[in-house]
């Protein structure tokens, strides 16, 4: 549009020169002609095109800027909205037991053994072993220690030995040995009772005494 501006002011100075200073050669006589034949002053008409154009050409640039300011207002809305989808998808106070429990689906334990989780209880973790060697009942253990590593702590597990044939060591110490690969000796103890080893851990998650 600027273009069509410049042109109509080289336009309208041009005319003003012929038709004011010099009047005599054949496009000036034309243009005397002309002008006498509309009876308006063409460098005005020329002048007043320019001006329109320029009036044009700010109008067009103001709806420029208006929509560059509402694609800033919008990209902000879409980088703003992920962050409210993701305060609302999990709520750690909220939903952590049903995140837990998810979880605890994908644990992968050996044939025979089974992991079961009930906050009702006093023990609310219980991994269950059924004619489980030793070195697959440790197995077992540390993928159970793993998998508690990563969710708040329990106030308690037990580990059940179904018709497991015995090891070289205590059952308690086995249980201990396998949880110590993935959880520090000092946060828990052991002990046994008939065919099961209790798992009490010193600084549970606060969350299972108030669980739902």
């Amino acid at each position: 549009m600027r273009f069509y501006t410049l042109g109509f002011l080289a336009l309208t100075a041009t005319a003003a020169g012929l038709l004011h200073f010099d009047r005599m050669s054949a496009i000036a006589l034309s243009l005397v002609e002309f002008e006498t034949a509309i009876g308006v002053p063409i460098p005005a008409v020329l002048g007043a095109c320019a001006l329109i154009s320029w009036f044009l050409e700010r109008k067009n640039r103001t709806p420029a800027k208006a929509y560059k300011g509402s694609r800033g207002t919008s990209n902000h809305s879409r980088t703003s909205k992920p962050s409210s989808e993701t305060t609302n998808t999990f709520d750690p106070d909220r939903d952590w037991f049903e995140h837990i429990k998810s979880t605890a689906k994908s644990v992968t334990l050996p044939a025979g053994a089974r992991l079961s989780l009930d906050p009702t209880r006093p023990c609310p973790v219980e991994l269950h072993l059924e004619q489980a060697p030793p070195e697959r009942a440790k197995r077992a253990i540390g993928h159970m220690a793993s998998w508690i590593a990563s969710v708040p702590t329990p106030p308690r597990a037990r580990v059940v030995f179904d018709h497991c044939p015995e090891g070289g060591s205590p059952r308690h110490h086995q249980v201990a040995g396998a949880l110590a690969e993935h959880i520090d000796r000092s946060q828990f103890r052991t002990s046994t009772d008939l065919d099961a080893v209790n798992i009490f851990f010193h600084h549970p998650d606060p969350r299972w005494t108030n669980s739902p």
